[in-house]
């Protein structure tokens, strides 16, 4: 039987911050067995190893509800950011990075940062074979030993900007026009004809105790009705879930009205696509009816602070939507404040943005974000998030600070509020996954750290760099037409009002 031992000067359970001291959790085939005194834990388990154990506490293992596997970062690239809708064609000007490896960075740089669990939002370059990529994304996620809900994407429109290729192209100069067809062809991530031939085959090889499968249109501005019917349909047969990105930008939301006639969520829910199998990441501009058929549907919201802000697409109303009892997850979307994919900090970002007069996001908030609420955004449930008897042995054992002048740990009421202020990845000393070890001490255990990043050096050394300047020269003069497509589409300035609200 394999069996693991997590212990602290307190354990926490759940997002409440209820709490057991000196105490130690019991983890045996994967799940957790019990908590106990740790001096029990020495009694009855005298020969085995105990990790943690005094100035440590244990928490529930994070949840990232929404990333995309970028271990290695669109600046690290040669992207900065920018507004969505420009920054999407600059990512067109990427020099390729190995799927595998930056994967597999951005697995050891989530659980360093004590995330357990990640909704991988897969998202195809169109450089090598569809299933190629997916394949090697899958295959780094079970090397790292994180566990993962892996949606598969797809789409069948709008290359460059909300409206129909051919539309755009045709208000290029000619020169560019023949330069962008050769260079920089219309693409489609996939199709759900393939998605869905795919699905059967993916949770045969590679569906088990620490992977799910969801699907995962890219956006409802990037799907006809036609494709997102037909996904609807199979998803509601198969009682599979969904996670898509919705209400980004202010552009998406005019996008909609202009191509549909109505908002993206009124056109997500008749195509029977909100629920409580549905999570919808980002979400910064929608309406009071939108906020409302989300609640009244179930589905989950994952915000995305850090990313919102840094392609400047707004904050979003999390406090509306908490008030009408909307769950809401957080997700990083692997562009974190600072690229190292730092939990603690986008959670402090997170608890800060959100006040207004009537109130404000507290950190108990905060964790029941996270846990509760991730569990429901991931499809994981209640099985992950907390730590008791028969939930997953997902846990992450953390140092606390040596600081003195910090209030006794003992004289506090909710431990996590303590690890909310104070969290960074250089405190989390080790991570479970299912009762598996796979990081401690910052290194990963399952595979060599060091040859990961030495071969990622390697890679982006071998770049042919000639090539990628004639790329950037043309996805330059791309984004300058894509600008000048949209300049009429609104003349709103600013954020909404709430943001302004928030601060008067």
């Amino acid at each position: 039987m394999q069996r693991l031992i997590l212990a602290g000067d307190h354990v926490v359970e759940d997002y409440s911050g209820r709490s057991r001291s000196n105490a130690a959790v019991v983890i045996e085939n994967e799940r957790v067995a019990d908590i106990i005194p740790i001096e029990d834990a020495r009694r009855v388990f005298p020969g085995d190893e105990i990790v943690g154990g005094p100035g440590h506490i244990v928490i529930p293992g994070l949840i990232d509800a929404h990333q995309h596997g970028r271990g290695v970062s669109n600046i690290q690239r040669g992207v900065a950011d920018g507004p969505l809708e420009e920054w999407l064609v600059r990512l067109r000007g990427l020099w390729p990075m190995d799927t595998y490896l930056t994967t597999a960075v951005a697995a050891l740089r989530l659980l360093r940062s004590g995330v357990t669990t990640a909704m991988h939002h897969f998202a195809s370059t169109g450089v090598v074979p569809f299933e190629d990529e997916l394949m090697a994304s899958l295959q780094a996620y079970r090397d790292l030993g994180i566990r993962v809900t892996f949606t598969l994407d797809f789409r069948d429109r709008f290359s460059y900007v909300y409206a129909d290729d051919d539309e755009f192209l045709a208000t290029l100069p000619l020169d560019l026009f023949a330069r962008i067809r050769e260079k920089l062809p219309p693409r489609t991530a996939s199709d759900p004809d393939r998605v869905m031939a795919l699905l059967p085959v993916l949770e045969r090889d590679w569906g088990g105790t620490r992977t799910k499968f969801a699907l995962g249109p890219q956006g409802p501005e990037w799907s006809s009705d036609g494709a997102l019917k037909q996904i609807s349909e199979f998803a509601h047969s198969n009682n599979l879930p969904l996670h898509t990105h919705v209400l980004e930008t202010r552009l998406q939301r005019e996008s909609s009205i202009r191509h549909h006639g109505v908002s993206p969520i009124t056109r997500l829910e008749r195509l029977g696509l909100l629920g409580e199998q549905t999570s919808l990441a980002h979400m910064v501009w929608p309406s009071p009816d939108d906020l409302d058929r989300i609640r009244d549907s179930g589905t989950v919201i994952v915000h995305n602070p850090a990313s919102n802000l840094r392609l400047k697409s707004g904050i979003a109303p999390v406090l509306e939507m908490l008030r009408r009892n909307i769950p809401v997850a957080v997700g990083m979307d692997g562009t974190s404040m600072s690229d190292q994919a730092d939990f603690f900090q986008d959670l402090r970002l997170c608890e800060g943005l959100h006040f207004d007069r009537a109130g404000s996001i507290a950190s108990d908030d905060i964790w029941h974000m996270v846990y509760r609420n991730g569990g429901k955004a991931t499809f994981w449930g209640d099985a992950i998030g907390r730590l008791e008897k028969g939930s997953w042995g997902d846990a992450v054992v953390v140092k606390l600070s040596d600081d003195r002048l910090v209030e006794p740990i003992e004289q506090q009421t909710n431990i996590l509020r303590r690890v909310l202020r104070e969290g960074s990845p250089a405190m989390v000393h080790a991570v479970s996954v299912g009762g598996r070890i796979v990081m401690k001490d910052r290194r990963s255990t399952t595979i060599d750290d060091a040859d990961l990043l030495d071969r990622v050096d390697a890679y982006a050394r071998s770049a042919d760099s000639a090539d990628i300047k004639d790329r950037r020269k043309l996805v330059e003069q791309l984004e300058i037409a894509v600008r000048g497509f949209y300049s009429s589409w609104t003349t709103e300035a600013g954020p909404r009002a709430y943001n302004l609200i928030s601060i008067q």
